[in-house]
């Protein structure tokens, strides 16, 4: 050990021997750093404190002031004249860590000085590096670390029975609530507060044990802290897995002593290692509890506590990694480590880094192929992806993504299904080291999966919580202690807090849904074949079509080989759907034809695909205005275009473009699911290009283009330049140039161009001053001229009896001024009861973003919808009144109505649902209404949809064919009535 390599550990002892604060600390620590002995003043001043050089001087200045105050009470000498004094604090300081250092010496005596142990622990570090940590993939071989932050766990997580999460979010399943959580740590704050400085409750950093999930970054953090040059001490790495039937002592001893100073006889040596443990000095790392040759989880904990962690072994600063559910296993695992768990990796959420960006850039820098890092990682943005980007926030299975994308070019397999058993086959080869598996062995084991996967969606109440005794019921004990002990697929994740018994879920809910997928041999699990079209009624009481949990798995069963599910029977599962009658005004045939064209993206070589996308683009496009169901399913043909293969949705959307039945709304619609699903695509591309230079009559047809370029085009100079041109087009009229200038704007943020123009219409065109001043305003915030102008405006003359001037200036005034007191003035006076609805409503809304007025806002909402009495007249009044007060706040609502279950709008009523009974009711109700009035003026169609969402087709059927109940008057007195219907507002 070097002289002066305990120097650091020194001064934070002196710096919490005298009491110094955090920040004297910081000074303290900086300022008599060794390599920092001849520095300047001012340049510690500018390294510790920062900022303006001048105040930094004077704060660094005033904190030695206040810890030469605190050190002279040890050393009274400094206490003279200012000048110096720092040489005098290092020389005192230095006296007294020699004195200490001497001292050291002659109790661990010279045994450990003929030996440099700092050299041979960190040599030894660097030739086990290799084989630390074990790659997940073929194609990166070199380490690299992306940080991980940790919470700090209070104790095991419980949860009751019904706890779920849903798949999109099924890392949420092994994810701490916060009141189990001590502390959360980034990865430098826990290698500085915990590791360095010894910051923890129990251990005081002598006891550390980091668990987490596979794959989730354990080793590879632990590998950090054995390498991070702030790590004191002497760092020394064993592989738990590697002891085999010694004790740690002996394997230190035989293996480890041997293995460093590259010699067989180790006599001599064994006594200086044992005076380096005593010494207290030395860093374990223990990897890996859970591949301890042991019969159990339990049995491996219990190993470490008594057998290896013993004698003067037991002397050094201990980290273990382990699985949380090895860890959980035991009551007292360890009893006085502190726990910390890993965290997932963030997608730059709340102010995150993007560290599933950096791991990506990072893996595929080491590859041939660099630049398919940033395609994969906006992949993962699409909406489609949603599962996926979940489950890769575990870096191991980030690393098998990240090596099907090269091997596949810069693209994902064709199907789910294929992507998933790439990863379920690597899977197994990551495992093949410590546990060996034949393919028969796996089949046998991946068929049980299955069925208790299928069987929990089926019948657990929490269908990711997976019961112990129901677990072990499907699978029979050797395959479930195959699953969770040694290959780990099912962890355990909570103890149930009424019962004590212990809960698991799969590796990922995900893994869930494609093993379930893998053991149905026939559509008939999903749509009974027997159904009849010619006399449509249930013929069985489940139908897993209509059912949202069976969906992905569904599509994963439609993406499986040819050889396991037959092109034919897929081909006949959709040709059911798209067939489908419900019985039920095509409620039902809806959803199914939905499921269908979701299914056709994991089925591309269907038949009906073509049909079935050609269809929805249609029903979506039509250009009269859609009655009925048609009317209500639009919203929802919509977000299925952007579900089912986008290679087809592209080339039938272009085509719409270019025929003359889109209308305004439809069109606009057009350009926006390209956006969303034809980001770079070239066809795309070409397709808005060719539209935004054609000459025709339309001239906002060809500005829309070149936005939705600019949008969709990586490169959107020449829809920039489009549009620029497009601003002094003299044969255009000023209100299509300011359209110009709008779409500029959000294209080319600040737009010179765009702001110039802007302010040469304020002047010149009295009529488009409003607009373009508030154009000017959303495009460049403060500017003087939107200000300016706006602030004159709040002035004017109403307008007509539609166009408010004065509050439509005001509104937009607050938008690029957000605090102007002139428009809060104007638009506290139009939030009085003496101003007309809609305009108390415009008011009270844009007055709500600000923090002052938001209460004052919320108030004249509630006044908006209690004064309501008429809401047939007044319905879109009532309905957009409660859409700005759930912008301002969601909680109110429920508070404001006192009606905290289920709602369902239904002519101007809101019927709180308590069960199943009701649901039915509500629907019998509804036909009869439907049956006998005006239902497509009343709504009605909108409250059907909802119930054929929310209930099975057999439920929904029998209360509209059947008699649910004996009388209507029986019906509506088991219905609570609330005064106003809110659902459509809750369920967004």
């Amino acid at each position: 050990m070097k002289l002066w390599d305990g120097w650091d550990n020194f001064l934070k002892v002196i710096a919490s021997d005298h009491e110094l604060t955090v920040p004297q600390e910081a000074v303290l620590l900086v300022r008599f750093a060794r390599q920092n002995i001849d520095k300047k003043n001012q340049d510690i001043a500018d390294e510790v404190i920062g900022g303006e050089p001048e105040k930094a001087l004077q704060t660094y200045n005033k904190r030695m002031k206040e810890i030469f105050d605190k050190l002279s009470q040890s050393f009274p000498e400094i206490n003279s004249e200012y000048k110096g004094k720092v040489k005098r604090v290092q020389a005192c300081l230095e006296k007294v860590y020699l004195e200490q250092q001497q001292h050291k010496d002659s109790e661990t005596g010279s045994a450990i000085a003929s030996h440099d142990w700092t050299q041979i622990c960190r040599d030894m570090l660097e030739s086990q590096k290799l084989n630390i940590r074990r790659q997940a993939t073929e194609v990166v071989s070199k380490a690299f670390y992306v940080e991980l932050g940790l919470v700090e766990r209070k104790h095991q997580p419980r949860r009751s029975d019904d706890f779920s999460v849903s798949p999109e979010q099924g890392s949420g399943f092994f994810q701490l609530h916060e009141e189990e959580i001590t502390q959360t740590y980034e990865h430098h704050e826990f290698l500085e507060q915990v590791i360095t400085q010894g910051q923890s409750k129990k251990s005081q950093g002598r006891r550390i044990a980091i668990i987490g999930e596979p794959g989730a970054g354990k080793t590879t953090l632990l590998e950090a802290i054995a390498f991070s040059p702030k790590t004191p001490g002497f760092p020394i790495w064993v592989s738990l897995g590697s002891l085999r039937d010694k004790s740690l002592e002996e394997y230190l001893r035989q293996k480890w002593l041997k293995d460093a100073l590259k010699t067989s006889d180790v006599t001599e040596q064994q006594k200086e290692l044992e005076n380096l443990f005593k010494s207290g000095q030395v860093l374990l790392l223990l990897d890996g509890v859970d591949e301890m040759p042991a019969s159990s989880p339990v049995e491996a904990l219990r190993k470490i506590r008594e057998e290896h962690l013993t004698g003067w072994v037991a002397d050094a600063r201990t980290v273990v990694t382990c699985r949380q559910n090895v860890w959980d296993a035991s009551v007292n695992a360890l009893p006085g480590f502190d726990t910390y768990r890993t965290l997932d990796f963030s997608y730059g959420e709340s102010n995150k880094p993007d560290q599933v960006r950096q791991f990506i850039c990072e893996w595929f820098s080491q590859t041939d192929k660099p630049e398919l890092g940033e395609p994969l990682r906006e992949k993962l943005d699409e909406d489609r992806h949603q599962r996926i980007r979940d489950l890769v926030k575990n870096p191991l299975r980030l690393s098998l993504l990240c090596q099907s994308w090269y091997f596949r070019q810069g693209d994902l397999p064709e199907t789910k299904a294929a992507l998933y058993e790439q990863f379920t086959r690597a899977f197994y080869d990551w495992k093949q080291e410590q546990f060996s598996t034949n393919a028969i062995k796996r089949k046998e084991l991946n068929t049980a999966l299955g069925l208790l996967a299928r069987k929990a969606i089926d019948k657990e109440k929490s269908r990711f919580g997976i019961r112990e005794s129901f677990a072990l019921d499907v699978m029979g004990e050797d395959l479930f202690k195959l699953a969770t002990e040694k290959l780990h697929w099912l962890n355990f994740v909570y103890k149930d807090a009424e019962t004590d018994e212990k809960v698991y879920a799969f590796f990922h809910p995900t893994f869930q849904e494609y093993f379930a997928a893998c053991v149905i041999d026939d559509w008939d699990y999903f749509l009974p074949r027997e159904h009849d079209n010619n006399n449509p009624k249930p013929a069985r009481n489940s139908y897993r079509i209509f059912e949202p949990q069976w969906k992905e798995i569904i599509l994963l069963w439609l993406g499986r080989p040819e050889e396991e599910v037959p092109k034919q029977q897929k081909e006949d599962f959709i040709r059911a759907l798209i067939e489908f009658e419900d019985g039920c005004w095509d409620f039902y045939w809806y959803l199914a034809l939905f499921l269908a064209a979701a299914g056709i993206a994991e089925f591309r070589d269907c038949i009906g695909a073509d049909w079935i996308v050609a269809r929805l683009v249609e029903y979506a496009t039509e250009h009269d205005s859609p009655t009925g169901v048609d009317r209500v399913v639009n919203p929802a043909i919509w977000a299925t275009l952007l579900e089912t293969d986008r290679t087809r949705v592209i080339n039938v959307l272009i085509k719409a473009l270019d025929s003359d039945f889109l209308d305004d709304d439809a069109r606009w619609k057009v350009f926006n699911s390209l956006m969303q699903i034809g980001t770079g695509n070239s066809k795309v591309i070409a397709a808005l290009t060719k539209l935004m230079n054609t000459n025709i009559d339309d001239k906002e047809l060809p500005l829309e283009a070149a936005f939705f370029l600019g949008k969709i085009n990586p490169d959107k100079r020449e829809a920039v330049n489009f549009l620029k041109q497009q601003l002094w087009n003299t044969d255009l009229p000023d209100w299509v140039c300011l359209e110009a200038a709008n779409f500029l704007g959000e294209l080319d943020c600040g737009s010179p161009e765009a702001i110039d123009f802007l302010t040469d219409l304020i002047d010149r065109n009295q009529g488009l001053r409003l607009n373009a001043a508030s154009t000017l305003g959303q495009i460049s915030p403060r500017h003087p001229k939107a200000i300016k102008t706006l602030t004159e405006m709040l002035n004017s003359e109403r307008g007509d009896i539609i166009v408010n001037i004065p509050l439509l200036a005001a509104c937009n005034l607050l938008g690029t001024d957000p605090e102007n007191p002139d428009a809060i003035r104007v638009l506290k006076k139009f939030i009085n009861p003496s101003q007309e609805p809609w305009e108390r409503l415009q008011a009270a809304s844009t007055l709500g973003r600000t923090q002052q007025y938001k209460q004052q806002a919320i108030k004249v909402l509630c006044e908006l919808i209690n004064g309501i009495s008429d809401l047939e007249k007044e319905r879109q009044l009532w309905q957009q009144s409660l859409e700005k007060l759930k912008q301002l706040d969601s909680s109110i609502l429920y508070s404001f109505f006192d009606c905290k279950q289920e709602r369902l709008a239904s002519q101007g009523i809101v019927l709180n649902l308590k069960n199943m009974d009701t649901w039915l009711c509500i629907v019998a109700l509804l036909k009869h209404y439907m049956e006998k009035e005006n239902y497509v003026e009343k709504n009605y169609y909108e409250d059907i949809w909802y119930c054929a969402i929310k209930m099975n087709y057999p439920d929904f059927h029998r209360a509209w064919h059947g008699r649910v109940y004996s009388t209507r008057t029986e019906a509506e007195e088991d219905i609570t009535v609330i005064e106003f219907p809110i659902v459509s507002i809750l369920e967004n």
